[in-house]
């Protein structure tokens, strides 16, 4: 009798693949932002990542969307952890670095 091998799971990747996303990064730093401002265009993806040092008292980073962007937010981010998202409507808004709670940065989304 032959053996059957279990199924392996396998990540299925749609057509419009990670590969084809235009990605605008924006660094988390100590004074906030790196760029304070991004502008993308609908279907873009900004991905924000958390440079702060780890040796740091103020090294976590959360991103909290306000007004259209309210669906906007992050997970606490720890040094070199990054969030993504994808732009699905278009207009700007204020984006607020969460742990802090005063550093601030904007986003607008063109067509």
């Amino acid at each position: 009798m032959t053996k059957i091998a279990a199924a392996k799971e396998v990540d299925v990747v749609p057509e419009n693949d990670e590969k084809n996303e235009v990605v605008h990064s924006v660094a988390i730093v100590k004074n906030g932002f790196d760029p304070v401002s991004v502008t993308v265009k609908l279907g873009d993806v900004v991905e924000w990542k958390n440079e702060r040092d780890p040796k740091v008292n103020l090294n976590k980073g959360m991103i909290v969307g306000t007004q259209q962007c309210s669906k906007i937010k992050s997970k606490i981010l720890l040094s070199g952890e990054t969030f993504r998202w994808k732009a699905d409507k278009v207009g700007s808004c204020l984006i607020v670095e969460g742990i802090s709670a005063v550093q601030t940065g904007t986003l607008i989304v063109e067509k």
